[in-house]
């Protein structure tokens, strides 16, 4: 009994369980569909039926690639720029747009 105990410990519990850090969210799908968000810490997640993605919550910075114009005085100047974002419902950045980060950087 304590042996398969173990066995069960050792083998299944690094399978369901899943970790979800300070700093992220977690996207909880059940058989396909949108169960829930998860937020920080360990969660028990069925293999088979159920799936957990990650979504990173931390602000992140985009460089702009430079960018030369010309003036209405007609002098030429570069402009290189850095955009910040967060992401604010994880679910919505998760399910509603294919790549977020992606569709940010355009």
């Amino acid at each position: 009994m304590i042996i398969g105990l173990i066995v069960f410990c050792v083998v299944f519990l690094p399978i369901i369980l899943r970790q979800v850090n300070q700093f992220e969210r977690g996207i909880l799908f059940t058989m396909g569909r949108f169960t829930k968000t998860v937020n920080p810490g360990w969660r028990i997640v069925v293999p088979v039926f159920q799936s957990l993605h990650k979504v990173d919550m931390r602000v992140k910075a985009v460089e702009v690639p430079s960018q030369d114009t010309i003036t209405k005085d007609n002098i030429p100047i570069q402009i290189s720029a850095v955009v910040y974002y967060k992401v604010d419902d994880a679910a919505k950045a998760y399910i509603d747009v294919e790549n977020f980060f992606y569709a940010v950087s355009q």
